[in-house]
């Protein structure tokens, strides 16, 4: 397999790792010269600290390299998703204490189970996910933190479910074996 080829399936998990083909090299040999701008930056994510003269792997850099290497290697998928939409860029209208942002969110991890924390704040914004991630009604689970995988909960699916219907969005929920349809009619 070439270098390109392997790029290209490394990039093609990164939201589920957070991790690009360069970041993944790096935390295999975080002390080899040639990584040192890219391991500087897993330091800031918390995976790499330097410790007695060498840069040594985090728990959650131990972590987040054993996800990605198992999903390099096709003993990992991507979970398959909790529903189907027809048009991922919905407006959802607020059928709870969420708003839009909050919504959009939930709706990513229904579609992709298991997305990166670092790539839901880059999608979604940071404070958006923080904020659904310290409510007390648990909408998500995971852990805070770059690599660390995000689910959704009953209650997340639950509430977006109610606003997909509130919204009048057709879905299938492969979860609950829910589907709703529209009426055409007015109510």
């Amino acid at each position: 397999m070439t270098e390109n080829e392997k790029v290209q399936i490394a990039n093609a998990f990164l939201p589920y790792t957070d991790l690009n083909y360069y970041q993944i090299e790096a935390l295999l040999s975080p002390n080899d010269p040639k990584h040192g701008k890219t391991v500087s930056f897993l330091k800031g994510m918390g995976l790499v600290v330097f410790s007695a003269g060498q840069w040594r792997l985090t728990p959650n850099g131990r972590h987040v390299l054993r996800r990605a290497q198992e999903y390099l290697s096709g003993q990992r998928k991507p979970a398959p998703p909790l529903l189907a939409i027809p048009d991922r860029n919905v407006w959802l209208s607020p059928a709870s204490s969420l708003d839009p942002s909050h919504l959009q969110v939930l709706l990513s991890l229904a579609l992709r189970p298991g997305l990166a924390w670092g790539f839901l704040c880059a999608q979604h914004g940071s404070q958006v996910v923080y904020d659904l991630w310290e409510r007390k009604e648990n909408y998500i689970i995971g852990v805070p933190a770059y690599g660390m995988s995000q689910y959704l909960t009953w209650q997340g699916l639950f509430v977006l479910e109610e606003s997909l219907r509130v919204s009048s969005v057709p879905y299938i929920c492969y979860a609950t074996s829910g589907l709703y349809i529209p009426s055409a009619e007015k109510d």
